[in-house]
Formats: C-alpha cells, sequence, structure tokens
C-alpha cells in the first residue's frame, strides 16, 4: 500500500469529513495561508495548540495524522470510524432524554403542591399554561420513546 504524505493523507480526511480549506481556516480561526503552509510543510513544526483545533474540527485526534501508515486503508478506517460511535451516542442521548422527560412528567403530575408553587414563582403562570406544557412535555416523551424504539 502507497503511503500519503501527511499534508495529503490531511487533505483528503478533510474533504471526506465535508471540509475544504477555507471552510477549515474559517473553523480554526488560522490564516487561509498559515493553514496551506502547514499542510505543505506536512505540519512539520505546527503548534501542538493548532494541530488541536484544526484536529478538533474533522472530529479526529492529533495522533491520527502521526500514525505510521498513513495509507489508502487507513484514510477508509478514519472515514468510517465515526459513523458506530455517533448512533451509540445518539442511543446514548436517547436514553438520557427518555428519562429526564419521563421523571420530568411524573414528578410534575405527582407533586401537585410543588408545581403549583413552582408555576405561582414564575410569574403566575396560567393554568392552561400549565396544562400545555405538561402536555408538551408528554408529546416529547412520546417522540424520544418512538425515536428510541423504532431505530
Amino acid at each position: 500500500m502507497i503511503s500519503l504524505r501527511r499534508g495529503k493523507f490531511f487533505v483528503e480526511l478533510a474533504k471526506h469529513k465535508g471540509f475544504n480549506l477555507k471552510q477549515l481556516s474559517k473553523e480554526t480561526d488560522l490564516p487561509y495561508s498559515t493553514l496551506q503552509s502547514m499542510i505543505k510543510r506536512d505540519f512539520y513544526n505546527a503548534s501542538i495548540n493548532k494541530m488541536i483545533d484544526i484536529c478538533n474540527v474533522i472530529d479526529i485526534r492529533v495522533e491520527d495524522l502521526y500514525e505510521k501508515d498513513l495509507n489508502e486503508d487507513y484514510l477508509k478506517k478514519l472515514i468510517q470510524k465515526d459513523e458506530p460511535g455517533t448512533f451509540v451516542l445518539e442511543n446514548v442521548l436517547i436514553e438520557f432524554i427518555e428519562n429526564d422527560l419521563s421523571g420530568l412528567v411524573t414528578f410534575l403530575e405527582d407533586h401537585s403542591k410543588f408545581t403549583s408553587q413552582l408555576f405561582h414563582i414564575s410569574n403566575n403562570i396560567l393554568e392552561e399554561d400549565k396544562k400545555m406544557l405538561l402536555i408538551y412535555l408528554e408529546q416529547a416523551l412520546k417522540l424520544t420513546r418512538k425515536i428510541k424504539y423504532n431505530r
């Protein structure tokens, strides 16, 4: 397998992640010419802070650019790496949202004294607005469960 130079490898990876150099320059607050120069020099003598900023934008670790074999196989591995992780993250996030919404709805329904005090403190929210808020929370909970179980 043919190895790629670090700069070329980075440009290809960024492209697959949906970024061109102008976008990266804007996202990292690095002048375009500086970014271009860093890439042309294969990041030789680049500051670690700039490297961290650049790598964070395209969602890789700095050490990913310093692997021994920067080739097309490794490039494909990095491109595909974030798909399963994103799915897991979404599932975890949905689980937290479901638990939080469920707990909030149950709490608001079961603790009417606290709920009425809460709404009273909150600039005397109208009774119909309280009911609407509870309906919205219940709908959000239903939607979250639908997303969770329809995967």
